[in-house]
C-alpha cells in the first residue's frame, strides 16, 4: 500500500517502498555522523553512493524498462513512471536537508568539495525527473499519433454518410462524437487520473501544459487535413456530375459529405476540448 508523505511546504509525495527504505538508511547515516563527527566525510560519500545507485537503478528499471524482465511486468505504465517520479521528488526535497545536517560535521577546508558530491547527485535526480516528465508527454504523443492515423478512415465514413442525401438539419442533429474522439478522450482521462493522483500541482502543470500544446498543434493539423480532403472529394464529385448526365445530385451529395465532415469535426473538437480543459 502506497505511503503518502508530507514535505515542508505541505507538498505531498507517494514514494515506493524502496525509497522509504533508502530514506531510513540516510537517517541512520546522519545519526552515526552526529554521534561520531569524525565520520562525517565518510557519511557524505556513503550517502552520495547510495543515492547514485538508487537513481541509476530506478532509471534502468523504469525508463529503461528493466522491470519488464526483472518483475515480469507486461509494460511500463504511466503509473510506474509517476511512482518513480514521486520517489525522485522525495529525495530532491530531502538532499538539501541532508546537506545542511552534514555541513557542520565536515572538515573546514574540505567541506565545499565534499558537499559538491551531493550537489551533483541533486542535478542527476533533477535530470532524471525531467526525463520522466518527457516520457509521460511522449506516451500521449504516441497515443495521439496512433489515433490520428485512424482519422482518415473515420472521416471517409463521415463523407459516405453525408452523401446518402440526408438533409443538413437532420445530419447535424444525428452527429455524435466519433469513436476516434471518444477513445482519445478516454486515454487523456486515464493519464489525467494517474498524474493528478500522484504528482504535485507544479509538476502537473509542467506535463499538462506540454500535452495541451501537443494536442493543439497536432489535432488542428489532423482535422484540417480531413476537412481539406472532404472539400477536394466534393469538388471531384461535382466535376464528375457535370461531365455526366443529371449534373446536380453528385454535386449536392458532395456538399452533404463536406458539411457532414465539418459537423463531425465540430462535435469531436468540442468533446476533446472539454477533455483537455479538465487538465
Amino acid at each position: 500500500q502506497a505511503t503518502c508523505l508530507v514535505l515542508p511546504g505541505q507538498e505531498t509525495v507517494t514514494p515506493v517502498n524502496a525509497a522509504l527504505m533508502l530514506l531510513q538508511m540516510l537517517v541512520e547515516y546522519l545519526r552515526l555522523a552526529q554521534l561520531l563527527p569524525a565520520l562525517g566525510a565518510d557519511a557524505v560519500h556513503r550517502i552520495a553512493e547510495l543515492l547514485k545507485v538508487f537513481n541509476s537503478r530506478t532509471c534502468q528499471l523504469v525508463l529503461g524498462a528493466g522491470a519488464m524482465q526483472v518483475s515480469g511486468l507486461r509494460s511500463i505504465t504511466a503509473k510506474h513512471l509517476a511512482l518513480a517520479q514521486q520517489s525522485l521528488s522525495l529525495f530532491l526535497a530531502v538532499i538539501p536537508a541532508v546537506r545542511c545536517a552534514l555541513r557542520p560535521l565536515l572538515p573546514g577546508p574540505r567541506h565545499a568539495l565534499l558537499l559538491q558530491e551531493l550537489d551533483r547527485v541533486t542535478q542527476d535526480f533533477a535530470l532524471h525527473k525531467a526525463e520522466i516528465h518527457a516520457k509521460l508527454v511522449a506516451i500521449m504523443r504516441e497515443r495521439l499519433q496512433v489515433h490520428c492515423k485512424r482519422l482518415p478512415s473515420v472521416a471517409a465514413a463521415w463523407v459516405a454518410q453525408g452523401r446518402e442525401g440526408a438533409e443538413d438539419t437532420e445530419a447535424a442533429a444525428a452527429v455524435e462524437p466519433s469513436d476516434f474522439a471518444k477513445a482519445l478522450s478516454k486515454e487523456v482521462g486515464t493519464l489525467r487520473r494517474v498524474i493528478v493522483s500522484f504528482l504535485s500541482p507544479t509538476d502537473r502543470r509542467d506535463i499538462f501544459g506540454k500535452v495541451l500544446d501537443l494536442f493543439d498543434a497536432q489535432l488542428a493539423e489532423a482535422f484540417a487535413r480531413v476537412e481539406k480532403s472532404a472539400v477536394a472529394g466534393a469538388g471531384r464529385a461535382g466535376g464528375a456530375s457535370e461531365d455526366g448526365e443529371g449534373g446536380g445530385p453528385g454535386e449536392a451529395n458532395g456538399g452533404h459529405g463536406t458539411r457532414q465532415t465539418a459537423a463531425h469535426i465540430r462535435v469531436d473538437g468540442a468533446l476533446l476540448m472539454q477533455t483537455l480543459g479538465s487538465l
